[in-house]
This record gives C-alpha cells, sequence and structure tokens, in this order.
C-alpha cells in the first residue's frame, strides 16, 4: 500500500509544492482579471485549504521579489510584500500562468476560481441604477440615476418630445447603464 505525504493544513488534492503555489496565484490573480490583496489571495486559497499559510507566503514573496506580481499603482504608499496592498500580474507573471496553468491539478483550478467568485461578490462594490419616465406637458421627463453601494455616482435628467424615444431611451439605459455612461462622459470630456 502506498503511503501519501500529508502537509498540515492542506486538504488532500491541495498543492504544497513551492513553484506549483507560485503558478496558482499567479493562476488566480489573471483569472480574475482584477487586482487582489494578498490577504484576499490567502483566504481564497485557505477556504478549502489548498495552500497553507507558510506554502503561500514563501510563493508570494518569491513572485514580489522577481516581479511577477506588482503592487497596483493605486496602492503605491504600501511597500511590495505588503499583505493589504493590492497586486496584479507582471507581464512574465501573466505569462507564466497562461503557460503553467494547465499543470496545475483542474479542480485545484475550480475550486480556487469559484472561492475567488465568491469573495469578489463579497467585497466589490454594488451599482444599482434606476430609470424613470414621467410626462410633463407635451414632452417625456427621463430621470437617471446609477449608484454604488447606495450613493449616487451619476445622475441625470432630460426630455424628449416623443413617447417612442422615451421608450428606446429608458430600455438602453435600463439594459446598458454602464455603457450609457461610458458614451455620455466620453462627449462631455472630448
Amino acid at each position: 500500500m502506498e503511503e501519501k505525504t500529508v502537509f498540515a493544513g492542506i486538504e488532500p488534492g491541495g498543492i504544497s509544492d513551492k513553484h506549483q503555489v507560485r503558478v496558482l496565484i499567479c493562476y488566480l490573480i489573471v483569472s480574475v482579471e482584477l487586482p487582489l490583496t494578498g490577504q484576499q489571495m490567502y483566504e481564497i486559497f485557505a477556504k478549502d485549504d489548498l495552500v497553507n499559510y507558510f506554502a503561500f507566503i514563501e510563493a508570494f514573496f518569491d513572485l514580489v521579489e522577481v516581479q511577477d506580481i506588482l503592487v497596483v499603482p493605486e496602492d503605491a504608499q504600501l511597500k511590495p510584500g505588503d499583505l493589504d496592498a493590492h497586486y496584479c500580474c507582471s507581464p512574465h507573471g501573466e505569462q507564466t500562468a497562461n503557460t503553467l496553468a494547465d499543470t496545475l491539478p483542474k479542480s485545484v483550478r475550480d475550486r480556487v476560481y469559484e472561492n475567488a467568485s465568491v469573495l469578489l461578490e463579497r467585497v466589490r462594490p454594488k451599482y444599482t441604477s434606476d430609470v424613470t419616465v414621467t410626462k410633463a406637458d407635451k414632452r417625456f421627463k427621463i430621470d437617471f440615476e446609477m449608484m454604488r453601494d447606495g450613493e449616487p455616482v451619476f445622475h441625470m435628467d432630460f426630455y424628449l418630445r416623443s413617447k417612442r424615444d422615451a421608450q428606446t431611451a429608458e430600455q438602453k439605459l435600463t439594459e446598458m447603464p454602464f455603457a450609457c455612461c461610458d458614451k455620455i462622459i466620453d462627449l462631455l470630456i472630448e
């Protein structure tokens, strides 16, 4: 009967090899397509005991040292290696993720992505939008507001002459609020 080595803090099917943990960190950042803090990365790996703390820390600091992961410019006041800083992959880190991710067990990649999705749903700002159309004399007033975590970030009201135009505007603002805001802002700042 073959014996398997068990590492403290790692469930069966988890990763203990330092090089695989490095690839997993790069894979995580590339797959979620947005910067994560070191603490968030560890939380994602720890959720299912995929990587123990010491293996994560060693791989994390190795990646910081060789600049495969970089502190994002918004967190430039924090030192590289600070677990509270947000990190993105350098081009070499992205290449590592894209080239070597398939060497990781698919079950681990799937669990990491699932854990990341749950975490990001919890920490990502919640955007909502509201569109109302009211008749005002011979025109239709469109009132549009976009909010982030309940706080207004964009507000606009305008008038259209026809009911059909008002319905079209309402539909587009409801279905594509971000695209509409982007186009309006682009027109204003060009």
